[in-house]
């Protein structure tokens, strides 16, 4: 479902920092974490097979299709950082997302129902963006990343705000979304945390991702 080959790119505006990938493979419901220290380039790498940074040399290929032309609704990228918008509810940026992505009504509210069973997002609906705590927050995003049933799921920095009860939940999450053949490839500078949810884990070391 993602493959990546000789893949570079250098940022002038990070003193030449590089990311390389010289080959990775993930297939289609598979869970793969990408483990790395503080400022190893986990976020650089993840901004780059998400498409949203763009202009590299190398191939990235999703779904067998390569990235520039993949359509945005086969892919779900959760940045590490809070892009929502912080004075609307979560309701909010359902009906927003319901539009942009043309899913049924009906669709949402079984979601919702779904996801309920890992946090209580019915309970939550109504609340504005700054009431939620880190933690809650990714919970959030996670599921509204999810609303349009992408069939590849990329998470910069996973665990953020999370503590290990958390990743007992995520457990079963990830589970479910895989046994959907949702791709998951997530981030984490915590290795622990990284293991207890895939054995196939890749390290990135000073840009560069490796077994």
């Amino acid at each position: 479902m993602i493959k990546i080959r000789n893949l570079e790119k250098q940022y002038k505006q990070f003193n030449d920092f590089k990311i390389e990938c010289n080959e990775l493979d993930i297939t289609k419901g598979e869970i793969v974490g990408i483990y790395g220290s503080v400022a190893s380039g986990k976020t650089l790498f993840s901004k780059i097979v998400s498409g949203v940074h763009k202009k590299y040399d190398g191939l990235i290929e999703l779904g067998m299709v390569n990235l520039s032309g993949v359509h945005r609704k086969l892919l779900s990228y959760v940045p590490s950082s809070n892009i929502l918008y912080n004075d609307l509810t979560v309701n909010d940026h359902i009906k927003f997302l319901r539009s942009e992505f043309n899913v049924n009504k009906t669709e949402v509210t079984a979601k919702i129902n779904w996801y309920d069973q890992f946090y209580k997002i019915n309970s939550k609906l109504n609340r504005k963006i700054h009431t939620f705590t880190s933690g809650e927050l990714q919970y959030i995003k996670i599921f509204l990343s999810l609303l349009h049933s992408p069939s590849i799921l990329i998470i910069d920095e996973l665990f953020t705000g999370l503590g290990s009860d958390d990743i007992i939940v995520f457990k079963k999450l990830f589970q479910e979304i895989s046994e959907r053949e949702v791709t998951i490839l997530f981030t984490s500078s915590h290795l622990e945390y990284t293991k207890s949810l895939t054995e196939k884990i890749f390290q990135i070391t000073n840009g560069i991702v490796e077994n």
